[in-house]
């Protein structure tokens, strides 16, 4: 039976390798490096208009899955429905994966969005989240609380 692990471990080796050797390939492509730039370009331009509105993002890191706090699950309950009837499809971020006042609305920016998405999601993150907050009886103050450590370094 030794054997046979044996071949199977230097089968799975080989596979790993090409694996890898593929994706090193891939990655290096025009292709893969434009929509990488592109996706990065989207990013930041998320963030510079949500900054812009004074949104409370609650990470001011470049990864694609991005958080807008909303404080209370009920706010971002609240939040993520109104979204999603304004045509954006978000999540809720609310606990066991964070902690139950700090809450908020998970979305996640691709290269295939046009700018115009971008823009029209952070316009319409201003527009709902003050009702949202105002529905479930919450308002900036008690989010900023909530966010303080997050959203402690903002101007």
């Amino acid at each position: 039976m030794a054997k046979a692990d044996d071949m199977l471990q230097t089968f799975d080796e080989l596979i790993s390798d090409g694996v890898r050797r593929g994706l090193v390939h891939l990655h290096r492509t025009e292709e893969v490096t434009e929509r990488q730039d592109r996706l990065l370009y989207l990013i930041r331009l998320f963030n510079k208009l949500a900054a812009e509105v004074d949104l409370p993002v609650v990470s001011r890191s470049e990864a694609p899955i991005r958080c807008v706090g909303a404080g209370r699950p009920e706010v971002a309950y609240n939040l993520t429905a109104r979204l999603r009837a304004a045509g954006y499809f978000t999540d809720p971020a609310t606990a066991p994966a964070v902690p139950a006042k700090r809450s908020g609305a998970r979305l996640t920016i691709t290269a295939h969005h046009p700018d115009d998405d971008i823009a029209g999601l952070v316009d319409t993150l201003a527009a709902k989240l003050p009702r949202a907050l105002a529905d479930e009886g919450d308002s900036f103050t008690t989010l900023r609380r909530a966010f303080h450590r997050q959203l402690a370094t903002r101007p």
